[in-house]
Order: C-alpha cells, then structure tokens, then sequence
C-alpha cells in the first residue's frame, strides 16, 4: 500500500544517494568553515615540545604470541597486557618483574562475624537467655 495526502495522491518520496549526501556534507562543512574561521596555528605559535616522547614496548603470552605497544614515556609503564589474539596475561619481554599480587583477604564466615561483635560470654548469656524463654514459652 502506497501513502496517499489527503487530496488522494500518491507521495512519492526520494532518497538522495550517497554521492548526494557526501557532496551536501562537504558543502554544510565548508559553509561552516567559510563562516566561522578559526586561526590555524602558526609553526612559531606551536610548542614544539608540546609531544610526549613515546615508548614501545614489546608483550609475549604464554601461547607464545608476541605484539608491541607504544605508550607515552611520562605513563606508568604496565608490566602486563592482556594479549590481543588469545585474551591471556602477556608478560614485558624486556625482563621487568610483575607485580607482586596482593595477599588475598581470609574467607569471614558468619561465626567470624558474630565474634568481631560479640565475646564468648555475650554469647553464653545470650544463649542461655534464650533457652529460658523457650522453656517458659513451652
């Protein structure tokens, strides 16, 4: 079923093809260009040492895929990457340690809980007080 206007028409709608949309897009940048300039930078007004010098540094996994990766040399340089093929841990291959892991936090049970809160007297009164009211209450 095709759209009609009120006065029983066909609507006929055309769509603009991509070399269309492409040239539109250029024109509405250029037009913006044109009515809003802004002052490029001269090579006097730039900062030459504005950039960062840069680090590569090369990764290999225990699947024996290596890659490189380029970081700025004022970052903290990571001893490990996750690797871009299989997703494990990839070690630097210049030698550097990885970090030690931190020591994992004891499993706290429910008991260990209560004893933080509570002594072993609190709980034997606590208990007892509890005994007496399941007697009467019996």
């Amino acid at each position: 079923m095709t759209p009609t206007t009120r006065r029983g028409r066909k609507e006929t709608t055309t769509e603009a093809s991509p070399e269309a949309e492409r040239l539109a897009t250029v024109t509405r940048l250029v037009r913006d260009a044109v009515d809003n300039p802004t002052p490029s930078p001269s090579s006097t007004d730039r900062d030459e040492t504005a950039a960062p010098d840069r680090v590569t540094l090369s990764f290999a996994c225990e699947h024996g895929h290596t890659f490189d990766l380029t970081f700025s040399s004022e970052a903290e340089l990571p001893a490990q990457w996750d690797c871009p093929h299989c997703g494990k841990m990839a070690d630097r291959t210049d030698g550097t340690p990885h970090p030690d892991e931190a020591p994992a936090k004891p499993v706290r049970n429910a008991w260990d809980r209560l004893r933080e809160r509570r002594s072993i007297d609190d709980l034997d009164a606590l208990l007892s007080e509890r005994i007496e009211e399941m007697r009467v209450a019996a």
